[in-house]
């Protein structure tokens, strides 16, 4: 029983990455150009804003099908800060260019989300 719930748990972690990857862009490029490159470096300040407003957009949207995923808001909160290091910070900390290619933003929130889920 538990795999199935694990399958579907991850069909509609699949479904939800794939449908909100340009929304998740565009509201994260917003706020690039808005916030410091501090708020991005900082864990707590990226938490209590860049995770804020994406994952407000993401239950917005998605509250239907995110509430039945076992600990979403963990899994978005470590596919978030994985894409912020794969994406944003380079090896010394500093912000990478914050323009993003959106090819290069869903594989990373996909890849972040699977790491998530290995952890889990």
């Amino acid at each position: 029983m538990d795999s199935i719930k694990h399958i579907a748990q991850t069909k509609m972690i699949h479904f939800v990455v794939n449908n909100s990857a340009s929304m998740l862009l565009n509201d994260l490029s917003l706020l690039l150009t808005k916030l410091p490159p501090e708020t991005i470096q900082d864990d707590d300040k990226f938490k209590q804003t860049v995770l804020a407003v994406t994952q407000s957009s993401i239950n917005k949207r998605f509250s239907g099908i995110v509430r039945f995923i076992d600990n979403f808001d963990q899994l978005f909160e470590q596919a978030m800060f994985y894409l912020r290091d794969e994406l944003l910070i380079t090896k010394n900390n500093a912000i990478k260019n914050t323009t993003i290619e959106s090819s290069r933003f869903s594989w990373a929130l996909k890849r972040g989300f699977q790491k998530a889920l290995v952890t889990h």
